[in-house]
């Protein structure tokens, strides 16, 4: 991997120094002389020997604006206290020799890309200080987000998927009308905590999704004694064997589900289980959308079940469909 590389503002009524060895820390030349907006334009950085890629960290110092030049992947990328837009969206690979983790680290002047920001390796990670946009987000394996400033602004916020283990959901803010999903991987191996609720902007509700993926025991949801509030919750198993479950559960407190309406089984396979595990823990639905706000596509032998200490409230005049069939014991559909 090569050093770590500082983008610097142009500032042409200074000279140039081309003597900067790699391995200098960002800023070293006393300022840059290349056009301010070009990644590929070497004078943009404090090394003047080349640009950052797949293999190397990107530091910048200060404000900038990016809109040409931008390769498809750099390991790492810090931001400070300056606004940094890059008009592209980034991969942030893992980078074998040395050991060095894909990750984004926004300081308090935020980051924004037009795109796709993808982590599609282990041990990745997003910390923000600052605020964040982009369009969706990509995890490969085990990852982390932390946020302890800023707001972000993603329409798709998608979940890592910690190959087996455990993600927390973490009482992240986001900007107004955002996300427009909350949602597990499309092959998601993981189960998911509460450790927080979301702040969503002025009443906003994302849709949620869960799905078992490719786990062969499933995998759980549980809010541990929070609130999920959000537009439409969709909860299914992920295909054949019939072993792939999703549960969505609460085994702390009384944990409520607060959305428009929920649908049980939104895939072909629809191995579900909701409920608390055991009192004195409660889960409660509260259902506040009108049209169908209980929708279970329980079918094709297929499992869904409701356990005790579980309530659902009707807040508005709507439909309920419990299903073809009840499948499970629980009853409700």
């Amino acid at each position: 991997m090569e050093c770590l590389r500082g983008f610097e503002v142009p500032q042409p009524d200074k000279e140039m120094d081309h003597e900067e060895q790699l391995g200098e820390s960002p800023g070293g030349d006393g300022g840059g002389g290349g056009d301010g907006a070009t990644w590929t334009d070497a004078d943009n950085w404090d090394l003047d020997s080349g640009s950052p890629g797949a293999a190397d960290q990107a530091w910048f110092t200060g404000a900038a604006t990016i809109a040409a030049g931008i390769p498809a992947s750099v390991n790492r990328i810090i931001t400070g206290t300056g606004a940094v837009s890059i008009a592209a969206g980034m991969s942030f690979p893992y980078v074998p020799s040395p050991n060095t983790a894909g990750g984004l680290t926004v300081g308090t002047g935020g980051a924004s890309f037009t795109g796709l920001l993808s982590f599609p390796n282990g041990n990745a990670y997003i910390n923000a200080a600052g605020n964040l946009t982009c369009n969706d987000l990509s995890w490969g394996n085990t990852a982390t987000i932390t946020q302890t400033g800023g707001q972000f602004d993603i329409n798709t916020f998608r979940l890592p998927g910690n190959n087996g283990a455990l993600f927390n959901i973490a009482a992240w803010t986001f900007a107004a009308n955002k996300p427009v999903t909350m949602a597990s991987g499309g092959t998601s191996t993981t189960s998911y905590e509460f450790t927080g609720e979301p702040v969503f902007q002025a009443g906003y509700r994302p849709n949620w999704t869960f799905s078992s993926g490719t786990d062969t025991t499933g995998i759980y949801v549980d809010l541990k004694g929070y609130h999920m509030v959000g537009n439409v919750l969709t909860l299914t198993g992920g295909g054949s064997p019939a072993t792939r479950f999703s549960y969505l559960r609460n085994t702390s407190g009384n944990g409520v589900v607060d959305m428009n309406s929920v649908v049980i089984a939104g895939g072909s396979y629809a191995n579900c289980y909701v409920g608390a595990t055991a009192s004195p823990n409660t889960l409660t639905f509260d259902l506040r959308g009108t049209g169908t706000a209980w929708e279970n596509r329980s079918t094709n032998n297929t499992l869904f079940d409701m356990s005790a200490n579980t309530a659902v409230n009707v807040h508005a005049s709507c439909s309920l469909d419990t299903g073809s069939r009840n499948l499970g014991t629980g009853g409700f559909g």
